[in-house]
């Protein structure tokens, strides 16, 4: 008699589990290793590697306040559970969420916000090292974010111009 699995991962779940801890081991590395490599407060001009910490959230909002690693900590708790639920609970009713693009957009999301809130929580800041221009210095999971968000904004107005189309096909004059 064949075993079961412990755990029965469709292709969707896994790809968002993979992308989650994809996105969480590269971003952590990388911080590691500029911690290490690049010394502490070097900046670069215009493009380049840099080394700063972030006590904040993004463009240092709540920099250095008391209470904002906690605040910040909580945030990043309440935005996991926000992304899970979007990805296996909302799915079941909005069609666009199984898209494989949306499960990359959900899993690189949720992988940024690990990233940074491991730092908060357990080192007490997050490390930015990618500088461009006059730009806030960045990181990994700073641009998982963005893309993240990026893709999920571009999914949903394809989404909802599908179903507008599709209302317009149902009338004879395209009016309801």
């Amino acid at each position: 008699m064949p075993k079961k699995p412990l755990v029965n991962l469709s292709p969707r779940t896994s790809l968002f589990w993979v992308l989650t801890a994809t996105v969480v081991a590269l971003d952590q590395f990388s911080k590691r290793l500029i911690e290490i490599l690049v010394p502490y407060g070097s900046t670069e001009n215009f493009f380049g590697i840099s080394h700063l910490y972030n006590t904040g959230a993004a463009f240092g909002f709540l920099a250095n306040s008391s209470g904002s690693r906690l605040v910040l900590s909580l945030i990043s708790v309440a935005g996991t559970i926000l992304v899970i639920y979007i990805a296996f609970g909302l799915c079941r009713r909005l069609s666009f969420l199984k898209w494989p693009s949306t499960t990359l957009a959900l899993g690189i999301m949720l992988g940024g916000i690990v990233g940074n809130m491991l730092d908060r929580v357990f080192i007490g800041h997050v490390t930015d090292f990618i500088s461009v221009w006059r730009w806030p210095d960045f990181n990994i999971a700073d641009s998982m974010l963005v893309i993240g968000n990026i893709i999920l904004a571009i999914n949903i107005i394809r989404a909802s111009g599908a179903e507008h189309s599709h209302d317009q096909i149902g009338s004879v004059d395209g009016r309801q």
